[in-house]
Parts: structure tokens; C-alpha cells; sequence
């Protein structure tokens, strides 16, 4: 029987401030520790222009890495780590009533970068844990890319969507 819980304990550690990039407008660092195998993880959230927050992780000793994003630890406890990150966006759902979210599921050294599996697995998750009736889902599975629109923004603002997508795509550098 598994006694680990079903996410992690996760702590903020910092805001970085963003000047060089007129859309970003900071970063927030956040840690946790893996109670199974005692990684800690960095969880990277860049907060854009428009309320769009995009979550990034990886493991702390990858930091300096250039492919941080892509390293698999075989650990084994996906749905833990992406449950503690979802966990931190709820946080930020609650203090920002605005706010929309996104992630980009990078391909390992071998996979293209269509569809990959880490897309694929946010996919599945984050879908089950936002409702419809709150988040317009958006999948982009040729860019690996998924966008979560909050509703009650998208009615105020019809562009909105066009406006994230131009602006995801541009930061992404998405052709």
C-alpha cells in the first residue's frame, strides 16, 4: 500500500523579477521534496501579460542543465510530481481571479516534439482536474502545447483566446 500522500508539501521561495521581457512579468520559484526518492524539484511559474501563468518543473541538481525540462529521472511518480504543480496552481487560481494557465510538454532527446508523452500525460491529468464549466481546454497537439482559458474571462474579452494563442506561440517560438 502506498503511504506517500497524493501530492507533495511545496514551498515558495522567490519571486524573480522579469525586465528584459515586455510580456513576462515574473517568474515564482517554488520547491518541493519527493518523499519517495528525496529529489527536490523546482517549479518554475512565469506570469504573463493577459493573466496566463506557465508552469514549468525540474529536478533542483538539473537546474544548470540546458535540457532540464527534458531529463527523465525514471522515478517513477509522475502523477505525484504533476499533482503538486496542478496543487500550486490552484493556489494561484485562488489569489488571482483571472487567471489562465499553460503547459508545454517537452519531447525527451528521442521524440519528436508532436504529441509527446509528457503532453500527453498533463493532458489526461490537468483535464480532470480543472473543470469545463470554469477552463476552456485548448490542445495544440502538433506543439505539445495545452492552454487553460479561464470562462469568465473569455466572455468579457472574445479575442482573448487569439490574443494568448499569438502571444504563447510567440514567447514559444512555435511556427
Amino acid at each position: 500500500m502506498d503511504s506517500l500522500p497524493v501530492f507533495y508539501e511545496h514551498f515558495f521561495l522567490m519571486n524573480i523579477p522579469c525586465e528584459n521581457n515586455k510580456d513576462l512579468i515574473k517568474k515564482m520559484l517554488y520547491r518541493f521534496k519527493s518523499l519517495k526518492t528525496n529529489r527536490i524539484y523546482l517549479v518554475e511559474i512565469e506570469h504573463y501579460e493577459m493573466n496566463i501563468y506557465i508552469i514549468k518543473f525540474y529536478p533542483k541538481n538539473y537546474r544548470k542543465s540546458d535540457d532540464k525540462f527534458r531529463i527523465l529521472t525514471g522515478d517513477y511518480e509522475v502523477r505525484r510530481i504533476v499533482f503538486t504543480c496542478i496543487n500550486i496552481l490552484k493556489e494561484i487560481y485562488r489569489q488571482d481571479e483571472r487567471s489562465s494557465f499553460g503547459f508545454i510538454g517537452e519531447n525527451s532527446k528521442r521524440e519528436s516534439k508532436k504529441n509527446t508523452k509528457r503532453y500527453r500525460i498533463y493532458k489526461t491529468i490537468v483535464n480532470s482536474m480543472f473543470e469545463q464549466n470554469t477552463f476552456s481546454h485548448i490542445y495544440y497537439d502538433e506543439k505539445s502545447a495545452y492552454l487553460l482559458i479561464r470562462n469568465t474571462e473569455l466572455k468579457k474579452n472574445k479575442t482573448l483566446i487569439k490574443k494568448i494563442e499569438d502571444s504563447f506561440m510567440a514567447i514559444y517560438n512555435f511556427e
